[in-house]
């Protein structure tokens, strides 16, 4: 029974924190990114193709109108934004709340889409746009037909903390940006394999592996990928280093037994099956089942373990 690493990490909605205020940095632009002036209704479509063609993905607005538009509310919502760049094969990766990981994913070369409030709270005027600089007077956007609006912090702020200071960045598979977090990252690896993309959701995992190989949760979900697409080899070697990493992560040994198992390979699961005994979740008894009626048909690729002396 494989334990997938996005159910342990639990959801990824984030709450609002306070917003800690930015450094003074030097001025920042990213002047690569593209513009697509906004056309009525089209504020979504046109900031989504900014960010999924700045990652190298070729559409238009127009040609994402049909999927993330809803006519019914004359706009465009988050989760349709997250599936459709899911669906290009890119991961959208959520930012934490602050000004600070909004800062540095700029300096990491990435534009980021956020949700803005123009209205007060208690009428508000929703807005997507793309936040693309930073200098001394506040914040630079593509917005609406503007191809550089700058906003004060103090207003950016006040509208983007009326949309819960929600935002995200648009990521290649290949390349986790430096800004990312590690439990951001595996979390939108394991959506994007949720919607049949699993092929580029073990990419970006492996790239969690080189960014961050003393870590056991990129081996841990490295290996549950490779589980999943039945390359049981390559999942025991890297749940092996998961639980290398950290012996005590009960969820990385039921794992790894499973992988074990899978291969066949009953005589190296059973130094884990105490840890596994001594544990009172239902996974844990349901996997040691699974080990006691497992029949060895001979055919582990790998040498027996030494005999202890």
């Amino acid at each position: 029974m494989i334990l997938l690493a996005a159910a342990l990490l639990g959801g990824c909605a984030h709450q609002s924190a306070p917003l800690r205020s930015v450094p003074p940095l030097p001025a920042l632009e990213l002047q690569q990114t593209p513009f697509f002036p906004q056309q009525r209704y089209q504020c979504g479509p046109a900031a989504l193709a900014t960010v999924l063609v700045d990652s190298g993905v070729q559409t238009t607005p127009e040609a994402l109108v049909d999927a993330v538009w809803i006519a019914g509310r004359q706009g465009s919502l988050q989760p349709e934004l997250l599936a459709t760049t899911r669906r290009a094969g890119r991961l959208p990766v959520l930012l934490e709340p602050s000004a600070e990981a909004l800062a540095n994913t700029l300096e990491a070369g990435y534009p980021v889409l956020v949700l803005l409030n123009l209205g007060p709270a208690w009428w508000p005027i929703w807005h997507y746009a793309v936040v693309v600089g930073i200098d001394r007077r506040g914040w630079l956007l593509r917005s609406g037909t503007e191809r550089l609006r700058s906003m004060s912090r103090k207003a950016f702020d006040r509208a983007w903390r009326g949309a819960d200071r929600w935002g995200m960045m648009v990521a290649h598979p290949d390349h986790v940006p430096s800004a990312a977090t590690l439990e951001a990252w595996v979390r939108a690896a394991d959506d994007l394999a949720a919607i049949g993309q699993p092929q580029a959701a073990e990419r970006a995992l492996a790239a969690a592996t080189r960014r961050w190989p003393d870590q056991s949760l990129a081996w841990f979900a490295y290996g549950n990928q490779r589980a999943a697409l039945d390359v049981w080899p390559d999942a025991a070697q890297a749940l092996t280093k998961a639980v290398a990493l950290r012996p005590d992560w009960l969820a990385a040994v039921n794992n790894l037994v499973t992988a074990w198992l899978a291969l066949d390979c009953p005589d190296r699961a059973q130094p884990f099956i105490p840890r596994l005994e001594a544990a009172s979740e239902d996974y844990a008894a349901m996997t040691v089942r699974e080990f006691r009626s497992h029949q060895p048909a001979g055919g582990c690729p790998y040498a027996p373990v030494p005999a202890s002396p």
